[in-house]
């Protein structure tokens, strides 16, 4: 188990039909966006998708296997600069942990659940759980879905925050050029894809909240570093 995720990566790569990004410029313009952040990057992609995706992502765990994924559509309708606010953004959700964040905030649940049964295995309510069979599993599997879509929903929106700050963050605060900058990159990502900017999903938050959000912080530093904190105090 332990093999395929560290191989995950590489899986992706052929499965997602992937070639070494042809722009050495823009490739130069990476390399240094990715070393500010502290994030080693082995390779950087082109993600062929016929132009049907915009979408970026970083895949792997260490140097090694780690990649930066840039799809045709992206980069054909974005300007460098704006893929590289696309790239902070990314190697921001790795150099603050998100990805384990996200997961420990999943199985949660199922780590308190397993630590009661083991501390009280004669407790009158786990006795019970078992005699009931298929009931309490059925309850907990609500109360786990529920905690998925509200809970986790609403962590993984925090983490975007995140992301979206450090994207734009410059020594103590928030840069302002960066954030205009980046505000920039999600309106043109709106007009692309044709998404209503205010439109929310599960795990993200919509393209206008975040550039609220990202302005706030610009107006409100002090607020915006205590945000900071509290997602560097839950790593």
């Amino acid at each position: 188990v332990v093999g395929l995720v560290w191989l995950f990566p590489l899986l992706l790569r052929c499965v997602w039909r992937t070639v070494p990004l042809p722009d050495e410029d823009l490739r130069d313009r990476l390399e240094t966006v990715t070393a500010e952040s502290g994030l080693k990057v082995h390779a950087f992609l082109l993600w062929k998708t016929d132009y049907r995706m915009l979408n970026a992502a970083v895949t792997g765990f260490t140097r090694r296997f780690r990649s930066v994924l840039l799809t045709d559509s992206l980069l054909r309708h974005l300007s460098d600069e704006q893929v590289e606010a696309v790239v902070r953004h990314e190697a921001a959700h790795i150099q603050r942990g998100h990805m384990g964040l996200r997961l420990a905030a999943l199985l949660l649940p199922m780590w308190i659940a397993v630590h009661l049964l083991l501390a009280f295995p004669d407790h009158p309510w786990a006795e019970a759980a078992v005699e009931l069979g298929r009931w309490p599993m059925l309850l907990v599997t609500i109360a786990f879905s529920l905690y998925a879509v509200l809970m986790l929903g609403w962590i993984s929106k925090q983490l975007e925050y995140d992301a979206d700050m450090v994207a734009c963050w410059s020594r103590e605060s928030v840069c302002q050029k960066r954030t205009w900058g980046f505000n920039r990159t999600l309106q043109r990502i709106a007009d692309i894809s044709g998404e209503n900017p205010r439109k929310r999903h599960w795990l993200h938050p919509s393209l206008s909240d975040r550039a609220h959000f990202l302005k706030a912080a610009m107006d409100q530093p002090l607020d915006a570093w205590k945000f900071r904190q509290r997602i560097q105090r839950t790593r």
